[in-house]
C-alpha cells in the first residue's frame, strides 16, 4: 500500500494547509487499517518512509497502535527523523502558493531549486530510453507537487491563516520526546555527498531514538529483575544495534528510483525487517518477568 500527504496535485480533491505531522500519522494508520478490514488482511504493518515521511512514524506508531494495528517497526529510506532542526531552511527562503501550500519544489536551501536537483538526479540514475519519464515538463506535471509545512516538522508552521515560529507546537506535533511511543526504526543510508545530510547522519539519527525507545520501553523495575546474562545481553544489543538496523546503497535521495536501485532497496527491506522483529524478539524475551520465572 503505498501512501502519500495531501497536496496540490490533481489526484487531491482539495488542500489542507494547516495539517500537522499527527494528521498525518492518523490518517495513513486510519487508511491502513481500512483496507486491512476490507481485504480481511492480518493486522501487522511495517512503514516504510523516504523523506519528509520520517517526520511522521511516531505518530503513525501511536495511531495505527491506538486502533489495534500491530507496527512491526519503521524503514526509513533518507528519512528525517522526527526532531526539528534537522532540516532548517531559513524563513526568508519560504514562500506559499496563493491556497497557503509551501512552495516546495521552488525552495533552494543551497542556491539550487529542489526542482532543479530532483530532476538532475533523476536524470542520472535512469537509462538513455527510461530519461524521456523524468523531463523537468513531466516531473513538475505528474510528481512534484507543493504542500502544507507543518509537514516539515520545523519551527516555522502554519495556523489561523498565518506563518509562525513555534518550535514547542513542532517538537509537540512531531512526538520527538515521547520516545516509548516510537517504533523501532531501520535505515537504508544513501552515499553520495548529493545527499550529505541523509549519508552522514542517519545511522546515528536512528540509533538515538532507537536507544531511547527500547529504554523508556522497559517494564518499570525490570532492570532489578534480569539475570546477569540478560543484562550483557542487552548491552550487546545496544551496541550493535545502529549496525544490525542500517543498510548503505549506493546513491543519493533517490537510490531506490531505476530497476537496480529499486531490487537493491527491496533486498535491504527484507534483510532489515527480519533484523526488526529479531530485535523485538529478543526484547519481548528480557521483558517477560513471568517467563524467566519459570
Amino acid at each position: 500500500m503505498v501512501q502519500s500527504y495531501p497536496s496540490d496535485h490533481p489526484a487531491f480533491g482539495r488542500v489542507y494547509p494547516e495539517m500537522t505531522v499527527s494528521d498525518w500519522g492518523c490518517s495513513v494508520a486510519s487508511i491502513a487499517a481500512e483496507v486491512i478490514r476490507r481485504e480481511s488482511l492480518t493486522p501487522h504493518v511495517l512503514l516504510v518512509g523516504w523523506s519528509m515521511a520520517g517526520r511522521m512514524s511516531q505518530s503513525f506508531n501511536r495511531s495505527a497502535t491506538a486502533i489495534g494495528l500491530r507496527v512491526l517497526g519503521f524503514i526509513s529510506l533518507a528519512a528525517n527523523a522526527p526532531l526539528p532542526g534537522l532540516a532548517p531552511i531559513s524563513d526568508d527562503r519560504i514562500s506559499l502558493t496563493r491556497d497557503s501550500l509551501w512552495t516546495v519544489t521552488e525552495c533552494a536551501p543551497n542556491g539550487i531549486p529542489y526542482y532543479q536537483r530532483w530532476t538532475d538526479e533523476l536524470t542520472q540514475i535512469m537509462g538513455s530510453t527510461e530519461q524521456a519519464l523524468f523531463t523537468e515538463e513531466i516531473c513538475r506535471h505528474h510528481y512534484f507537487a507543493n504542500c502544507p509545512i507543518n509537514l516539515r516538522g520545523e519551527a516555522t508552521r502554519f495556523r489561523n491563516g498565518k506563518l509562525a515560529n513555534a518550535i514547542n507546537d513542532a517538537i509537540a506535533d512531531l512526538g520527538s520526546l515521547d520516545f516509548a511511543d516510537y517504533p523501532l526504526t531501520a535505515s537504508i543510508v544513501p552515499t553520495l555527498p548529493s545527499d550529505a545530510k541523509h549519508a552522514l547522519t542517519d545511522q546515528a539519527a536512528f540509533a538515538f531514538f532507537n536507544s531511547r525507545r527500547i529504554y523508556h520501553g522497559l517494564p518499570p523495575g525490570i532492570l532489578k529483575e534480569i539475570s546477569p546474562d540478560e543484562w550483557d545481553e542487552l548491552r550487546s544489543l545496544m551496541q550493535d544495534l545502529p549496525r544490525r538496523l542500517t543498510r548503505f546503497q549506493d546513491g543519493g535521495h533517490f537510490f531506490f528510483v531505476g530497476e537496480a536501485g529499486a531490487a537493491a532497496t527491496s533486498a535491504h527491506i527484507g534483510e532489515l525487517l527480519n533484523e526488526l522483529e529479531a530485535v523485538a524478539s529478543l526484547l519481548r524475551k528480557i521483558s517477560d518477568a513471568e517467563g524467566r520465572a519459570d
